[in-house]
């Protein structure tokens, strides 16, 4: 699952495992070091020489002109969108080692590599540095990649769910983690672990140390705790002042997932202009934002999925799952959640006159995953709840969905809808599968009312 929205994306968080042998296979180990305020230094080190070294995730050429060679004696080569480390001679080499300015900086449907928290920290994306002896594809994707982060002895480290100091080395996998290094220090509990910028309006700050403890209690027990405590960040860019003049300021933010992990980085002067400039543009959003995503935390196995017409399954249930978490939490209002259903409804009856939501991915028009799908998943909640009294519900049906999947069923369609109508009945199943294959016959009041409280 991967979605970039104006003002944020969706994103993996990976195990442990044992270091490789380092003679039995040649490896990169990747080191990352801050040496001076706003200046990162990564090293790469191979186990064999070689005369060149491949970096994963290259949306754009960056890298070319942002990372600068320590002695001077390498170059970075954007050749077919594939960023290439080569000594300028063209010698062979065991050990390369690049200056970084700890900026943010936006790119093209991927995370930034750095997420700056105001005067007090740095949240890195591990992933942007992974590199691979030859090109870093799809055959070598679950490879891992060994890697070793220094932080100062003074500064709290974040990483992989725990709370650390010093130097920490592990085997980073697929799209990498976020790794927190710097002063602040995280609000933790029985189920997760949370940093909000202490530099963020209070009006923003504080619901959200309020919000995060309760999301993650109530998906615990509607779900079950995560095999490893997950970490929500928050995290506000450097700025000037604010001037006192909204139009002249502006405010955006990215944002995403890594498995256990749910984050957000706010920039521009407009968060600090008061709730009068800012808050009809954000009002319910981080709260849903946040909601949303951790809700993919607890549908473990999303990356189960092989068809991505299929995607309504967990974007359509994690938009569900915020509906009621945020309704039964008391953390939004119902004007809002009314409002959320209503934009669903249209979206998805508009997207649904162009072709069928099973071939909606097909035709690049991926938001009805969302649409439709909340809209399947809000009736199957309702439908499962008057069946038996209240005693059930959606999450019901998915963690006897997950149950399935773990057991080697198909993370798909007709497995979840199997599920839905063991649960929930034939008709609920029927509506499910008329908007799936775009019936004609659908009205907006006919959803209204299958989705509507009971």
């Amino acid at each position: 699952m991967k979605r970039i929205i104006t003002i944020l994306a969706s994103l993996i968080i990976s195990g442990c495992s044992p270091i490789v042998d380092h003679e039995a296979v040649p490896i990169v180990q990747t080191s990352l070091e801050i040496i001076a305020e706003d200046i990162l230094r990564v090293s790469y080190s191979t186990s064999r020489p070689t005369k060149e070294l491949f970096l994963k995730r290259t949306p754009d050429k960056q890298r070319a002109t942002r990372w600068i060679s320590s002695d001077g004696e390498f170059t970075i080569e954007h050749e077919d969108k594939v960023d290439v480390i080569k000594r300028t001679d063209g010698a062979s080499f065991d050990t390369a080692v690049f200056s970084i300015p700890m900026t943010y900086t936006t790119l093209p449907k991927d995370y930034a590599p750095f997420m700056p928290y105001r005067k007090t920290g740095m949240l890195i994306h591990s992933g942007r540095f992974h590199v691979c002896l030859q090109k870093c594809d799809d055959e070598n994707r679950e490879q891992d990649f060994p890697m070793k982060v220094v932080a100062p002895i003074s500064e709290s480290l974040i990483l992989l769910g725990e709370t650390l100091t010093g130097t920490q080395m592990w085997n980073d996998e697929k799209d990498g983690t976020m790794i927190y290094i710097g002063r602040s220090k995280p609000l933790e509990t029985n189920y997760v672990i949370a940093l909000v910028d202490p530099n963020l309006p209070q009006d923003i700050q504080n619901p959200l140390d309020e919000l995060f403890p309760q999301l993650m209690a109530y998906y615990v027990e509607k779900l079950g705790a995560l095999d490893r405590k997950p970490m929500l960040f928050a995290s506000l860019d450097r700025h000037s002042g604010p001037d006192g003049n909204p139009n002249s300021n502006n405010f955006s933010s990215q944002g995403g997932t890594l498995p256990g992990q749910v984050f957000m980085h706010f920039a521009g002067d407009a968060w600090f202009e008061g709730e009068t400039v800012r808050g009809p543009n954000i009002t319910g959003y981080l709260e849903w934002f946040f909601a949303h995503e951790a809700g993919h935390l607890y549908q473990r196995g999303a990356d189960y999925i092989s068809d991505e017409n299929d995607a309504w399954i967990h974007e359509g249930g994690a938009d569900a799952f915020a509906v009621l978490a945020l309704s039964k939490l008391d953390k939004a209002t119902p004007a809002f959640i009314q409002q959320r259903k209503n934009e669903a409804i249209e979206s998805c009856l508009e997207g649904l006159k162009k072709g069928s939501l099973d071939t909606a991915a097909d035709r690049s028009e991926f938001d009805l995953m969302y649409s439709c799908g909340m809209i399947i998943q809000l009736s199957i909640d309702k439908a499962v709840r008057q069946k038996s009294n209240d005693s059930s519900d959606l999450f019901t049906v998915w963690a006897d969905f997950l149950a399935k999947v773990k057991r080697g069923n198909a993370w798909n369609s007709t497995t979840f809808l199997d599920t839905v109508e063991s649960h929930g009945g034939p008709d609920v199943r029927a509506l499910s599968e008329d908007i799936i294959t775009a019936n004609g016959t659908l009205n907006s009041l006919q959803l209204q009312d299958a989705i509507s409280d009971f």
